[in-house]
């Protein structure tokens, strides 16, 4: 395989460049796909935790207001796995929708602030990917600065 840029407009700061590094290893792995996000997911802890990631995010602007459609501040995606580093800047009082990420393995990692988070579980015939849905609610939790929330395909959440 060819070397891969890890950027295509500036270069990532060095702690998000090591963490790409490392999650592309383990994709090259070829782990089970459980095994693997939760792999990825102790790294994300330290990338979290790393003081020049945070120091910048200072200057990041927010991406979701009140109950508004989210954005997000795309730093890579990656050309062989598939994966993306990106983030999601909530303001204070922001809410989002009951969703799910579809087939995709998500992270959710906080580093400042904390949420409530809602878990739903599909409780009708329809196949996951058609709706509409009929939902029952499955649990709930608050997060905190330094939690990694691993979110597996279909998993439907708030």
């Amino acid at each position: 395989m060819a070397e891969t840029q890890l950027a295509t407009g500036p270069a990532l700061m060095p702690p998000a460049r090591k963490f790409v590094e490392t999650v592309r290893a383990l994709f090259a792995e070829g782990l089970e796909e459980k095994v693997l996000w939760n792999r990825i997911a102790e790294e994300l802890r330290g990338l979290l935790a790393d003081p020049d990631l945070r120091s910048h995010t200072a200057t990041w602007p927010d991406t979701k207001k009140g109950d508004g459609p989210p954005s997000n501040l795309l730093f890579y995606e990656d050309p062989d796995y598939g994966f993306v580093l990106n983030a999601l800047v909530k303001s204070p009082g922001a809410v989002t929708n009951v969703h799910d990420h579809g087939k995709s393995w998500t992270l959710y990692g906080v580093l400042e602030g904390g949420e409530h988070i809602e878990r739903y579980k599909r409780v009708d015939e329809n196949p996951v990917d058609e709706g509409p849905a009929a939902l029952d609610h499955d649990g709930s939790f608050d997060v905190t600065p330094g939690y990694i929330d691993l979110v597996p395909p279909w998993q439907i959440h708030q």
